[in-house]
């Protein structure tokens, strides 16, 4: 598929820009042309991958005590929801991905405020470790946990990558023990995996050149945008 490297650059970028929206943004994109559930299985290891770069290249910023709550909640929560992805039928994994960018979308655009206590990040990490790995969109919702736990900036950044990253690696554990990796996406696994890592590059360089008011207006108009590529797809026959 020739638009899987340009998607890998762009899912990339704007992960490392606006702290989100990058992985559904490419779920939802290769929703179009393959069922969800092989979709999710395609980008699942290059979302490790990238996130797990971008961890490293913003690891002075790292809230580690955030991190920690969240990998202990994440971890089991996405292998619990990775293993039941192949059992559900395509049209539910649409609608969990819609459902979980109208959720994003309201508290990233300030319409729902939500303040999270410390105590409630585990709990809430593994809950969303369930959702993600069902219908993808980790980053979209640990945003909305991490940002009313108080993380702002490159603290959240850094944080949301390793809680996205870990959210990943469980899910490869469940989706290969449910047989969701066939050897025909090894190849384009590997080109998307490359390139979001170049996405992460160019994302660096752009963010590092953005006003903090103009990060802000990002994220909006990413989530904005991410909701309507979401009911643009469920428009599409056969998706």
């Amino acid at each position: 598929m020739v638009m899987v490297p340009v998607l890998g650059v762009v899912a990339g970028m704007l992960t490392t820009v606006a702290g989100l929206g990058g992985g559904m943004l490419l779920v939802l994109a290769l929703s179009l042309f393959m069922e969800p559930a092989a979709a999710l299985a395609l980008t699942t290891p290059a979302l490790l991958a990238g996130n797990l770069h971008r961890a490293w290249l913003y690891r002075a910023t790292l809230d580690h005590g955030m991190a920690w709550r969240v990998v202990l909640g994440a971890l089991p929560g996405s292998m619990a929801g990775g293993a039941v992805v192949g059992l559900l039928p395509p049209g539910v994994l649409r609608w969990t991905m819609l459902g979980l960018l109208v959720l994003a979308v309201t508290v990233g655009t300030g319409w729902l405020k939500v303040r999270v206590p410390h105590a409630l990040v585990t709990p809430g990490a593994a809950s969303i470790g369930v959702l993600a790995s069902a219908g993808g969109g980790a980053g979209l919702l640990l945003a909305p946990l991490l940002t009313g736990a108080g993380l702002t900036g490159e603290h959240y950044l850094a944080t949301a990558a390793a809680g996205a990253l870990t959210i990943h690696a469980g899910r490869i554990l469940a989706y290969g023990a449910t047989g969701l990796f066939p050897a025909t996406l090894l190849l384009p696994c590997a080109v998307l995996t490359l390139s979001v890592l170049a996405g992460n590059l160019a994302g660096r360089r752009l963010r590092t050149n953005l006003a903090r008011s103009t990060a802000a207006r990002v994220e909006t108009t990413t989530l904005l945008i991410s909701t309507g590529l979401a009911m643009a797809g469920l428009l599409v026959p056969n998706y």
